[in-house]
């Protein structure tokens, strides 16, 4: 069964963002359509990464809208739209140059122009695919990050989550986010609306791999009072109170003009 394929396909996969999560939840639930309760579609998607927010915010607009394809249709055009908006919001603001971490699909959208340089992101190394697709942008080791950011005007990261108080991305986004405050650089978190999640996330029981024996975390809690602005397809924000909440509201509206 399809709906089955694809929710093994994310449970087993180690290397994609909290976007592709989406757009293959999204997937899911279009095979679901008329086979599958919704119940137990909200449970699979929950269950592939608890509480992973893109998940969250798929499952949760079933759980509002219901499954039919008109759903999943304006699931599918709203986060067709939020990469536009993030590509439009590049273009409008001037950034300079830039460093990176990791593989952010809304980083690559909003400043992929503006880029120099790109962490690793052992393990894993994901920058690797935004190296391939933005031939300028160079890797460097993730030991180095302190040199380089010194060497640009400011740090772009994705997300995988905005929560109550703390961004989750990539691990070594913690310590990259604490040199930028070091070095006086900007900080910027980039990432489409469905990745807020108004609630507290479990820091200590984040996915991990097994490196030499030892768990190692994939994800880093970064604080929001770390991050300078976060640019969103439904606006920028300023770390504060309520942050997550305001973005996942704004989010569901707009996933509401599409239904």
């Amino acid at each position: 069964m399809e709906f089955e394929s694809i929710i093994r396909e994310m449970a087993e996969d180690q290397v994609h963002g909290a976007s592709w999560y989406f757009k293959r939840a999204v997937d899911a639930a279009r095979a679901a359509v008329g086979i599958i309760e919704v119940d137990r579609l909200v449970s699979a998607l929950r269950s592939v990464r608890p509480g992973m927010a893109s998940l969250e915010f798929v499952a949760t607009a079933i759980t509002r809208f219901g499954l039919s394809m008109n759903t999943v249709e304006a699931l599918r055009r709203y986060g067709d739209s939020a990469a536009l908006a993030l590509a439009e919001a590049g273009r409008r603001m001037r950034v300079g140059t830039m460093l990176t971490i990791s593989y952010s699909s809304a980083v690559a959208s909003a400043f992929g122009q503006s880029i120099r340089y790109a962490l690793e992101s052992r393990p894993g190394s994901e920058a690797v695919e935004l190296a391939r697709r933005f031939p300028w942008i160079r890797l460097v080791p993730d030991l180095a990050m302190a040199q380089f950011a010194g060497e640009v005007d400011g740090i772009a990261m994705g997300a995988d989550g905005i929560y109550s108080g703390v961004v989750l991305n990539k691990v070594g986004s913690l310590p990259l986010a604490l040199v930028a405050r070091r070095l006086g650089k900007p900080l910027l978190v980039v990432a489409e609306s469905f990745k807020a999640l108004p609630r507290d996330v479990d820091c200590g029981g984040i996915h991990s791999v097994e490196i030499n024996g030892l768990r190692v975390k994939l994800f880093d809690c970064v604080p929001n009072e770390l991050v300078d602005e976060f640019i969103t397809d439904v606006g920028e924000f300023r770390p504060g109170q309520g942050l997550a909440s305001d973005i996942h509201e704004a989010a569901m509206n707009e996933l509401m003009k599409f239904l």
